[in-house]
């Protein structure tokens, strides 16, 4: 089953298709149910945990009724479909469990689309996160482990459309970086290869500037 659907979204989407994975469908299961796969293994989570995570995958509502797996998948295709379509790359995106907590956000949120507003908004969060995760360590396994619990109690503002919340997930954090430490970011990250042109030497900090 897994490896069918490993499959699919090899085909489906082609720009990460060396970095899709068993793993990923089996840590965005994880997620769903509150929990992680550390170093990804399966070995640490109980019987009744993967009765939860095999629940997950069989669960067809709200998207269609009467089809098993459908919602499960739909939401981590619009995990791929936004950030794919907000222009990030796959040279630039270089930790895969963004894609799984993109995935809980849908399936907590079942009328989230992939709108302009949600596309710019992970723009705007998976930006900030690779330009600063060199010197704050904002893209680890931790970080995205809690906001998964963050993403699984939040909840939207009535009447008003669906947003994915990156700026609360860095405030949730107290990651509030100033001006000056993105200037010092982006300061450490470059050299004068010669006068006026200068060459930056973290690839996280060249594709974001790049963008």
């Amino acid at each position: 089953m897994i490896q069918g659907w490993i499959d699919e979204f090899k085909q489906r989407f082609p720009q990460y298709e060396q970095e899709i994975d068993r793993n990923l469908f089996l840590r965005y299961t994880a997620y769903l149910v509150g929990t992680d796969l550390l170093r990804s293994n399966l070995s640490s989570i109980d019987e009744d945990r993967m009765d939860e995570m095999r629940e997950r995958w069989l669960f067809d509502k709200p998207v269609v009724a009467g089809r098993r797996f459908e919602w499960f998948r739909t939401s981590l295709e619009k995990a791929f479909q936004t950030v794919i379509e907000s222009g990030i790359r796959s040279s630039v995106m270089n930790t895969m469990p963004i894609f799984a907590l993109l995935g809980v956000f849908y399936y907590q949120n079942p009328d989230a689309e992939v709108s302009d507003a949600n596309r710019e908004s992970v723009f705007q969060f998976i930006a900030r996160a690779l330009l600063l995760n060199k010197y704050y360590q904002v893209l680890t396994y931790g970080k995205c482990r809690n906001w998964m619990r963050y993403l699984r109690e939040w909840e939207p503002a009535p009447n008003e459309p669906i947003v994915f919340p990156g700026e609360e997930l860095f405030e949730s954090e107290n990651i509030s970086p100033s001006a000056e430490d993105i200037r010092r970011v982006v300061a450490n990250a470059r050299y004068e290869s010669s006068p006026g042109k200068p060459v930056f030497t973290d690839t996280d900090v060249t594709a974001v500037l790049g963008s």
